[in-house]
């Protein structure tokens, strides 16, 4: 069993500053490089890609 624990850093909402494709998130991924976060977005079809903080 893996146990991963997760510090929040920013938050982004749907439809505020830009953002799009987060409505109704299902899934989330990171980037085999670490450098971004892919969720996908039940309620809009769509894929939002956004950029960690590393």
């Amino acid at each position: 069993m893996w146990v991963i624990t997760l510090t929040i850093v920013e938050v982004q909402q749907d439809n505020t500053n830009g953002v799009d494709g987060l409505g109704g998130a299902k899934s989330l991924t990171v980037s085999p490089d670490g450098k971004f976060l892919y969720a996908a977005g039940y309620d809009d079809s769509a894929v939002a890609v956004l950029l960690t903080p590393r």
